[in-house]
């Protein structure tokens, strides 16, 4: 995420224009003999989508739009197994994610980050896309595709990868924590900031429910709960 952000930041892709995201993955049956899995505000848009919002957020910055679909057809439970959503962001993106909890793909974060390799199957397979007028970044994989010279999609594309630094994300999130319980670093995020991704999850779950488009600033339901002003 770091390598990503610098690479934007430094615009390296240029105007981020469209982004596209992959969250599909099979839960086992296993996991639904908890109840409140199987029930409303415990699907995968509140458990999964959230942290994809919160990547977009963190990537593109703030989400003024949202439209969405969900559906519970496959499993039948209380709760959704399935949805999709577009966003649109104040710079103009537009972004879609793609979730799924009953999906055999090794198209989701924790298969293809391998962040924990002891209880997901390590497949390194991109699953987030980001495209823009100078270039494209696929993550995890941290791949960057441009042209060289004139840019035109009849002229050759390059990919390399850029640089990131190897390292344990959960040992750095808990020295992190330390860190600022100690006083001596600054949270990289706030309680502000979490609410605010918090609102956009909500938005995506009523524009499902009701099938309109919902506008975060204007829709005092989620002005309240922090969303974009």
């Amino acid at each position: 995420m770091r390598a990503a952000k610098k690479a934007i930041v430094e615009g390296r892709i240029g105007n981020v224009v469209a982004a596209n995201v992959m969250c599909l993955a099979y839960k086992p049956e296993a996991y639904f003999s908890e109840p409140w899995r199987r029930r409303a505000g415990g699907g995968p848009i509140l458990i999964n989508m959230i942290h994809e919002i919160d990547l977009i957020r963190h990537l593109c910055g703030e989400v003024v739009t949202v439209q969405a679909a969900s559906t519970n057809r496959t499993r039948g439970y209380e709760v959704e197994d399935s949805a999709a959503c577009t966003l649109e962001l104040e710079s103009g993106t537009v972004v879609n994610i793609s979730l799924s909890d009953t999906a055999a793909s090794p198209w989701n974060w924790d298969t293809a980050a391998g962040e924990d390799r002891q209880l997901f199957d390590y497949r390194p397979v991109p699953t987030h896309f980001f495209a823009g007028t100078d270039g494209a970044l696929s993550l995890p994989d941290c791949a960057l595709w441009s042209y060289v010279g004139e840019k035109g999609r009849d002229r050759p594309i390059h990919d390399q990868r850029i640089s990131m630094e190897e390292g344990n994300v959960y040992a750095n999130q808990l020295r992190h924590f330390v860190d600022v319980v100690r006083g001596t670093a600054e949270p990289l995020t706030s309680a502000q900031d979490a609410t605010q991704t918090l609102a956009v999850t909500l938005a995506v779950m009523a524009a499902a429910q009701t099938g309109q488009k919902i506008d975060l600033r204007t829709d005092a339901r989620f002005k309240a709960a922090g969303g974009a002003t």
